[in-house]
């Protein structure tokens, strides 16, 4: 069932919006829609428009009463910037720790790792160490 409600409505432009897809309780897909072919789908030659999808597990307890910090997986990049933060927002409060799983990394995903940062200070990044060796260097790039 897709988040419709006026709390919860499709953040983003006519061309890109996120919507939240409940799973599980306590696990949210955030889905980036795109009619248009970004530029992966053009550089692979697929033609049904774009899809990001970036699952969030809430914060909670763990079996021992800890608590336990919200979890993203997969975040998108900088293409679903601005409605993806639009819908994480009223998730994950600013002062809350989060984790952020990420699988691929690259320049454009980057971008948005740091506008993560920037809202949510106590972030905490999770990568193969492959991956933490590529975004610590393209963190440290300058533009």
């Amino acid at each position: 069932m897709v988040s419709t409600s006026p709390a919860n409505p499709a953040a983003g432009s006519a061309d890109r919006r996120v919507i939240q897809l409940p799973l599980e309780p306590g696990l949210i897909c955030l889905k980036g829609l795109s009619p248009k072919r970004l530029r992966f789908e053009i550089e692979y030659g697929l033609e049904r428009g774009t899809t990001a999808n970036s699952f969030l597990f809430a914060a909670g307890t763990n079996a021992e009463g800890r608590p336990v910090p919200p979890v993203l997986v997969h975040p998108p990049g900088t293409s679903f910037a601005e409605p993806f933060l639009e819908q994480l927002a009223p998730l994950v409060p600013p002062d809350a720790e989060l984790k952020v799983v990420v699988g691929h990394v690259n320049p454009n995903r980057v971008a948005l790792l740091r506008q993560l940062a920037a809202r949510w200070p106590r972030l905490m990044l999770v990568a193969s160490n492959a991956g933490a060796k590529l975004l610590e260097e393209l963190w440290n790039q300058q533009k």
